[in-house]
């Protein structure tokens, strides 16, 4: 990739998938907020411990697409691919936040990711289809 004369270390589609990604991530929080409430919104602090939240808000989801039962059933069908992919932004940026790395977009998959551990070694976590495959 090429580097931005203003700043060697990341280039104009590092930047643009960080500011894709932090978007995402800040929907996420917002869809939070609006369907949970305060206090739920308030542990969405971007720390690691804040990812058991997600992953109980990503449950109960995910239950209500499967229960056809449940009077939400529809509106959750509709909406759960999007807040999943939200939802892997908001943890792509708590791993950012909390271990480093760089973004990277994973062309097969149609999702941005985190590398690092370069140049040593590569690892890359690609969570947003995971988030999507509950």
């Amino acid at each position: 990739m090429p580097t931005n004369p203003d700043n060697n270390t990341q280039s104009d589609s590092q930047r643009e998938l960080a500011v894709y990604t932090q978007k995402h991530a800040q929907y996420f929080i917002d869809y939070m907020l609006k369907v949970l409430g305060r206090d739920l919104y308030s542990m969405l602090d971007y720390s690691v411990k804040s990812l058991a939240v997600v992953d109980d808000v990503l449950d109960v989801l995910y239950r209500e697409a499967a229960d056809t039962t449940s009077k939400n059933h529809t509106v959750v069908l509709e909406i759960k691919d999007a807040v999943a992919m939200d939802a892997g932004c908001y943890i792509l940026e708590v791993a950012k936040r909390n271990f480093g790395g760089r973004y990277a977009w994973i062309t097969e998959w149609n999702e941005p990711t985190i590398v690092t551990g370069e140049p040593e070694y590569s690892v890359s976590l690609g969570v947003c289809s995971k988030a999507k495959g509950r």
